[in-house]
């Protein structure tokens, strides 16, 4: 066993103690990732739960899960790993019997509602929230590999081509790669422009469209988004362009270790205004921490949530269909933007002496 399992062994059996339990149950894949160094056990079509659940005790961790499962995970999953295998016919339909045979269900935290079972409580959670090196080291690998996957797609792409046929080509790049596409919209003209979520429909491109991205591996998710315009960019839209990306260079340079996310919101709206976009941040979900979840919390104005060093963050601000995204690293200096590329045109904005890259606009 490795010394990031360890250490995260090590914080899971000090909670176990703290809340007086004899376990915890780990049924979402997410968490199975965190605890294992990045073992993917999702099942079809991306579930929530895995297709096994981790109990950790004071002096175990046990793998629970159907017979037809626990016979391939034997193999690929847990050489390496001390853990003892406790399956169960496949016919049962559920993990509470066995459970039930291991511990008193009533003195386990679940983080999946279950009955008999304590719910995990948000302090839990906080664990997977700043990264370790090894983790930092895979979100760089997956935030530049889907930065260059989705970037070679927008390079390549030509007015005339469906939305579908931009979206196969990311979908084949991605997967070659082992890396999971959570959320992928490419979206055309007014489509981008006229929503907030512009699911993909297999329109034909024709002046401009939008790359909206989530892709995730080891469990970890990354974001950006992308904008390619095939004609000179409208006046109207440039401004607007301008003016998100100084919104979100405002969000990145004070999401800093200590900093509280609630106000970093405050400072992002308050451009909004000075750029002549007051109230339009309502019409957005302005992002935030992510990682082993979409967002790790929802932030607004009264979140008292601290950044953590070495926390990963992916704020969007948007006006109209313009957009500006990437997940970045907090350091105690620079943000560790894992991706951007190099690849593609960028503006320097500059928030109070300070200058940060944002990807700009890609004119064909």
């Amino acid at each position: 066993m490795n010394a990031e399992v360890k250490n995260k062994l090590e914080k899971v059996k000090k909670y176990i103690s703290d809340k007086n339990l004899d376990g915890i149950l780990l049924n979402k894949a997410t968490n199975f990732a965190w605890l294992t160094g990045g073992i993917d056990v999702h099942g079809p079509e991306l579930l929530e739960n895995a297709v096994a659940s981790l109990l950790v005790t004071k002096d175990k961790v046990y793998l629970i899960g159907p017979c037809v499962e626990t016979s391939r995970m034997k193999a690929e999953v847990t050489p390496g790993l001390d853990i003892e295998i406790a399956d169960y016919p496949w016919h049962w339909g559920s993990l509470e019997q066995k459970l039930g045979e291991l511990v008193n269900p009533s003195k386990v935290a679940s983080d999946i509602p279950l009955a008999g079972t304590k719910p995990v409580e948000t302090d839990f959670q906080r664990f997977k929230y700043a990264y370790c090196p090894e983790e930092i080291k895979r979100a760089e690998w997956l935030g530049r590999e889907t930065g260059l996957s989705i970037e070679k797609t927008a390079f390549e792409t030509k007015p005339g081509e469906t939305e579908f046929e931009v979206l196969a080509k990311c979908n084949e790049s991605l997967w070659k790669k082992g890396i999971r596409p959570v959320v992928m919209y490419i979206a055309a003209d007014e489509r981008a422009m006229n929503y907030k979520h512009p699911l993909t429909i297999g329109k034909k491109i024709d002046k401009h469209m939008i790359f909206v991205v989530m892709t995730m591996k080891w469990g970890m998710m990354v974001a950006l988004s992308r904008l390619v315009f095939f004609a000179k960019v409208p006046e109207e839209y440039r401004k607007k362009q301008n003016a998100v990306m100084k919104v979100d260079a405002t969000y990145i340079l004070n999401t800093k270790p200590g900093a509280v996310a609630g106000d970093i919101l405050r400072k992002g709206v308050q451009v909004y205004s000075e750029q002549g976009y007051e109230g339009y941040w309502k019409d957005q979900f302005q992002g935030g921490p992510t990682g082993y979840e979409l967002r790790n919390y929802f932030t607004n104005f009264e979140t008292k949530e601290i950044v953590e060093l070495n926390q990963a963050f992916a704020w969007n601000p948007m006006i109209n269909g313009l957009k500006s995204e990437d997940t970045f690293i907090v350091t105690e200096t620079n943000p560790n933007f894992v991706t951007m590329t190099g690849n593609w045109p960028v503006q320097k904005i500059e928030i109070d002496g300070l200058t940060v890259e944002r990807p700009d606009i890609l004119v064909k």
